[in-house]
């Protein structure tokens, strides 16, 4: 590269004809060689301070002079340049656009890109949440009734149906959603059978109940324990009329405790498997709606 060069108005003027005569615009033909348009529009003799020194402005406009198809020819006379402040010898000339004046035209960075892809991610999430209810307005009204069926001319319209008939199903349905158990043999589960009403469990049975008392007993009178071989349920109260209302599924079991003795109900004894004081209870009919059993001494 010859350092002894200096860009005169002539070339700027020669460069801009034929740039104009080729029918470039000044944006893309600066894109095309690496420039940015506050370089070209320099070469072109408008503005200053684009480049390092005189010697890369020659230098970058007798290229663009070249592909241009001119042929750059050295002036007879040398003309006198500016020797760098401080030093006797030339430094090394870096590329032809510097660092620190960056075309206004590329690309996106590496930056600008992560930073797009987190607003991105966070417009996504924002509505992922808050979306549906933002679109869900629960008092706007559908521009078609869809939900209920034309009626034609002629045609008496079908009577509604019985409210209860809902409420019944969505019972049912709400029934259906509840989690079972992980073992039906521990604890209670809830099941669709009648719940027997308190007024089957009342005090004032206990001298129209059939009694019970075990003959051998080897435990304590304090509990009564139920094993369920079919969905059923009871009620229990004991001496202190204290209330416990059960509904077990097939193979579930479960103790209730109390002061004796206890007034049991249930409309299927069938159904129930009894265990008082250490001893399994039989001989219970199916008939019988209410129980007493009492304790015996060990």
């Amino acid at each position: 590269m010859n350092t002894n060069l200096i860009w005169r108005t002539e070339e700027a003027q020669l460069l801009q004809q034929l740039r104009e005569k080729a029918k470039t615009d000044s944006l893309v033909f600066a894109r095309l060689n690496a420039l940015s348009l506050a370089q070209l529009q320099e070469l072109e003799g408008h503005g200053t301070g684009s480049f390092y020194n005189p010697q890369i402005k020659a230098n970058t406009g007798i290229k663009l002079l070249k592909k241009l198809g001119h042929e750059w020819v050295p002036p007879d006379e040398p003309q006198n340049i500016e020797q760098t402040l401080g030093t006797s010898t030339v430094a090394s000339l870096g590329p032809v656009t510097p660092p620190s004046h960056r075309p206004s035209f590329r690309f996106i960075t590496p930056r600008q890109a992560s930073a797009l892809l987190l607003m991105g991610g966070l417009t996504w999430m924002t509505w992922q949440l808050w979306g549906p209810r933002l679109a869900f307005t629960p008092n706007a009204q559908p521009l078609f009734n869809l939900s209920k069926p034309q009626t034609e001319p002629g045609h008496a319209a079908k009577p509604h149906s019985d409210p209860s008939d809902d409420i019944a199903i969505s019972s049912l349905n709400l029934n259906a959603l509840q989690p079972m158990p992980s073992s039906a043999a521990v604890g209670t589960a809830w099941t669709h059978s009648p719940k027997p009403e308190v007024s089957a469990c009342d005090g004032q049975l206990r001298h129209a109940s059939f009694a019970y008392e075990p003959a051998h007993p080897i435990k304590a009178g304090n509990y009564i324990h139920f094993l369920a071989s079919q969905d059923v349920s009871l009620c229990v109260r004991d001496q202190q009329n204290q209330l416990t209302s059960l509904e077990l599924k097939a193979g579930a079991s479960r103790s209730v405790y109390g002061d004796p003795p206890f007034l049991v109900h249930s409309p299927k004894w069938s159904s129930l498997q009894v265990f008082f004081q250490g001893r399994p209870v039989s001989g219970i009919p199916d008939g019988a709606a209410h129980w007493l059993f009492k304790t015996r001494s060990l």
